[in-house]
């Protein structure tokens, strides 16, 4: 039976994972969720290949108290099916953060993308 879920907590420390997709994902659903935790982390999800008819690709990632630097790129032609779905969400969490996503690609499915920094509203 293939994996349909990823969980990473890290704890404290200056912390770097990444998750790659690198082949054409079809008819499954991943779920990458990762929680950093306090530090100066680093998460770096990379899409290069098509998430196919029926493909869900969920990634949801928690930075901490810290500087973290948090990016989706899908930036390798990556086509999203007409029964397909890519969820993104990003979380702060604390520090002057730095979030980005980048997607190039036909869109027939569905994008989700949630993006928050240190969750605490400044005065306009």
């Amino acid at each position: 039976m293939a994996a349909t879920a990823v969980r990473i907590a890290t704890g404290g420390g200056n912390d770097s994972v990444s998750y790659r997709l690198a082949g054409p994902m079809t008819g499954t659903a991943m779920d990458v969720t990762t929680n950093l935790g306090p530090g100066t982390n680093r998460f770096r999800a990379t899409l290069m290949d098509d998430l196919r008819a029926g493909a869900k690709l969920e990634i949801t990632t928690k930075g901490g108290a810290g500087a973290d630097l948090i990016q989706l790129t899908a930036s390798a032609d990556v086509d999203i099916a007409a029964t397909a779905g890519l969820g993104f969400i990003a979380m702060g969490q604390g520090g002057r953060d730095r979030i980005s996503t980048t997607y190039r690609g036909r869109l027939d499915g569905s994008l989700f993308q949630s993006l928050s920094g240190n969750g605490r509203r400044r005065p306009v």
